[in-house]
This record gives structure tokens, sequence and C-alpha cells, in this order.
């Protein structure tokens, strides 16, 4: 159904989650910042054991971080496990983790609606990992109904990165491989490109639903579990669940060794004699030795799929990296090593996804011709331009909608034309270079010329006139210098 009403795309991850809308004045899909002015919230909620107090993304990871709160009321990560997670008991409320999610979607939504749009948002296009099955991906309608949307749709996150790929110019050839190395799942898929520009998907994807970010912090996690054993005689966390700020702490560093040859740890653990400091520097040849298990399972699956592309005469011809994981070094060296394409790294890998789902949520649901009616605004509303009184003449017929994972149709808004009131000053003088000689028209060449015979011509008579005044001669060469004298003056009016 096509409407004006805005329409989000929505990057529902298992660390981080974004959304994006399709802006009509520049005809491309952009980020939505959220209440605290940020790209990216985290999908991090936390629940008050009195039941009073629920915190949402950066706020959450913010009380995450002080020392007297209890873990237990703290819930990451919860896209990995939507189906099989136990609920969750906190101030006497049961928590699903269907409910987790909404409350996510929630704050996203929100935030769209009061700091951007300022007004109802009640459509999203909602990605969701390639593997997902069926019963995952309802669990995901069901958390966008909860957050309050009313029509939401599904969108694969390989085809919403090529959308926002092919749509941001770069060169998409007719059958693209998407490598999607994200914060708790990996996919990869091959896609092919038909006439109309949209994608569908070639063969069947392949993924892992727990190999992404957080196993990777895990890892580091560990690895520093080992060391303060070795230097402290102690484990990170004193009872038997991790220790939830030092892994928030494992995840900045090993960001920070996609950039660094060595990040260093300087924290101190929590315990009942008081502080333990824990030091420990860590080089990237040690953290890509335990985190190597990992790239290598998704590499070799990547090769699964690309061979069957090539005997199933899909010649992949374009491979690009998505999802914060991809940036990590050792990813793009194992993938050029073993594929026979060149893997493309790409700026916006962390928020092609959401791009996509932005684009796609414009195919499907945005005006035919897309007017900036619901543009934000920080001071005001803008107003709908008023209503057009029909003309005579055949009604249209709108386009029906589109429903294919194909690019958003490519319509520019022209600025309104600003009307001054002040009368329009005449045009600058032309410029003539020097040296060059202007040529009057043959018209004025023609006055011109005439001009100057008539003034002869009355000079002449006039003499003779006043030489021969009482001869009839002089009063005819008068007569004479009178109907020249009118000439002239007619010839200098029609010169102006």
């Amino acid at each position: 159904m096509i409407t004006d009403s805005p329409v989000i795309g929505i990057d529902f991850g298992t660390s981080k989650s974004s959304m994006a809308w399709y802006d009509p004045r520049s005809s491309r899909a952009e980020i939505i910042r959220n209440y605290e002015g940020r790209e990216i919230t985290p999908s991090v909620v936390y629940f008050d054991r009195d039941g009073g107090e629920i915190l949402v993304g950066q706020l959450a990871e913010n009380k995450l971080e002080e020392q007297r709160t209890e873990q237990r009321g703290f819930v990451l990560s919860v896209k990995r496990n939507l189906v099989t997670a136990p609920p969750k008991v906190i101030g006497g409320k049961v928590y699903k983790p269907v409910d987790v999610a909404a409350t996510i979607l929630q704050k996203l939504k929100q935030d769209a609606e009061k700091l951007h749009f300022h007004q109802f948002v009640s459509r999203a296009v909602i990605t969701y990992p390639a593997s997902f099955d069926i019963v995952q991906q309802d669990k995901i309608k069901q958390a966008a109904i909860l957050a309050g949307f009313s029509e939401v749709e599904l969108l694969p996150e390989p085809i919403a990165a090529a959308l926002a790929y092919m749509n941001t110019g770069y060169k998409v050839g007719n059958h693209i491989l998407v490598y999607d190395f994200g914060g708790g799942t990996f996919d990869v898929a091959v896609l092919t490109r038909i006439s109309d520009g949209s994608f569908i998907i070639s063969l069947e994807p392949k993924g892992l639903n727990s190999c992404g970010g957080d196993d990777l912090d895990r890892e580091l996690y560990f690895h520093c579990e080992e060391i303060a054993l070795q230097k402290l005689q102690r484990s990170i966390s004193l009872t038997d669940d991790i220790d939830l700020r030092f892994l928030r702490q494992c995840r900045s560093r090993k960001e920070n060794l996609s950039g660094s040859e060595t990040e260093t740890f300087s924290s101190y653990l929590s315990g009942p004699n008081g502080p333990a400091l824990f030091e420990h520097t860590i080089e990237r040849r040690t953290f890509e030795g335990r985190i190597n298990k990992y790239i290598d399972h998704t590499v070799t699956l990547t090769k699964e799929v690309i061979n069957k592309a090539f005997t199933s005469n899909y010649k992949v011809d374009t491979v690009v990296l998505i999802g914060g994981s991809s940036r990590i070094p050792l990813v793009l060296r194992s993938l050029s090593n073993a594929l026979p394409v060149a893997p493309i790294e790409w700026q916006q890998r962390d928020f092609a996804v959401v791009l996509g789902a932005a684009y796609h949520a414009q195919r499907i649901w945005g005006p035919a011709n897309p007017k900036p009616s619901f543009i934000p605004g920080r001071d005001q509303i803008i107003p709908p331009p008023p209503p057009v009184k029909p003309q005579p003449g055949p009604i249209p017929v709108p386009p029906p909608p589109l429903h294919s994972y194909g690019p958003a149709p490519d319509h520019k808004v022209m600025p309104p034309l600003q009307v001054s009131p002040n009368p329009i000053p005449p045009p600058p003088p032309r410029y003539i270079p020097p040296g060059i000689q202007v040529v009057q028209p043959v018209t004025k060449q023609k006055n011109n010329a005439a001009t100057i015979v008539y003034v002869v011509l009355m000079i002449f008579s006039l003499l003779v006139a006043i030489a021969s005044l009482t001869s009839e001669t002089g009063i005819v060469f008068a007569i004479l210098a009178v109907v020249f004298l009118v000439l002239l003056i007619r010839t200098s009016r029609k010169r102006r």
C-alpha cells in the first residue's frame, strides 16, 4: 500500500541496532539518530529489580558500568536466543525474549517519532539473518507488533546489504556474494540481479547462528581469564557468571585491535578482600590465534557457497563484506587467499543492512512521487503542501505496489520557488572581451546611414533657402529643409 506517512528500516542486531529512512530531498537512505544523538543503539536492556525502571540502549550500558548494579537485571544479545532462551523473572514480572526484543524496537520507534518525524510511525522493514528459520522470523515480527508497529515487512540481511551497496553507486555485477559477519551471526548468500535491478537469492544461504562478534569477545575474555589465574591466582569473576563489565571492555579492545597491533587492559576486579588490579597487554597476532577457528569456519562456508554457485552457472563477480566483525584484518586476508574473486571492503559496512531496509521500505510503502511533507525539523513540523484542485482530463491510475527487492525509485524533489517582493533588477551589461569588435545589427546600420543623409540634405537646403530668401527657389528649399527635419526626427525615434 502506497502511503505518505513516514516509514523506516530497522536493523535489529545482536549487539547493536539502528534505523534509517529514505530522504526524498537527496533520494538517499539516511541514518536516523536516537534520543542520545547516536547512530547506533546498543541492544542492551536493564530491568530494575523492583520492576519500576527499564533502561534501553546507551542508558542501559551506562548502568552496566556502575559497580553496585546487579548484573542479573541486564539482558544482552537477546536476538541469539529468541526462541530457546528461558524467560527472565525480575521484580515479580516475567520477561520473555520476545518482550525484551520488543522493548528495543519500541525505543527505536519512539525516538524516530519524537525527534525525527514528529508524527506516528506505524510501518517498518526489519531485517533478519538469512539463516533464521520461520519460527525465528516470526518472533521478530511478534516483537515488532508488541513495539507498536501495525505493518511489518521482514527482509533478509544479505538482500538489504546488496540494495544499499547498489544504491550507493558502486558497480554491482550480475551475481554478488554477500559475506555478513555481524555481532552474533554469520551469513553468506549469493544474489542474482535481474532485469529490473531487483535481487533474488540464487542459492540456499548458509550461516551460523552462534558465530559473531559476541563469540570473539568471549574468546578475548577467556584469554584474560587465563592470565588472571596466572598473575592474580583468581578468576575475573568470583561467581559462575561472566563479568559483563569486563566483557564490554573486551569488546572495546577487540575493536581497537583492528587498527592497532597491541591493546592494554588495566582494570580493577572486584572481590571480597578489595579490588585487584588486572594489567595485561595483548598483541593482535595472539588475538587472531584465539579467534582463527571462527574465521576459518566462515571462510569454509563461503568457499562452499561460491563453488556451488560456479557449478550452478552463477558466476560470482562481486564479493562484498558487511557487518562489524568483517573489519578484523584476519577476515580480509583469509578470504583473499581462499576466493577466486577479490573481496571488497566498504566503509558503510556497519550500516549496509539498515540502509537497504530503508530503500526497501521506500519501494513498497513510499509515495509514487515522494514529497517532503514529513521532513523532520528541529523547531517546527513542516506542514504538508495544500491540496491541488483536480484538472479536467483522464484520471491517472496509481501504479501497483512493488514487492521485489529492488532499488528505491530515484525521485528528486525540487525546492519551492522563492518569490522576492522587490522588483527584478535589469540584467547586467554583457561582457565583451578586449580586442573583440561588436558588429551592430543590419537594421541599426541602415538607420545610421539614413540619419547622416538627412542631416546633410537638411543643412544644404537651409543654406540655399537663406541665400535665396526673396525668390521662389528659397521658399522651395526652406520647405525641403522642414521635410528633412521631420525625417530626421522619425529616424531618431526608430533608433531608440
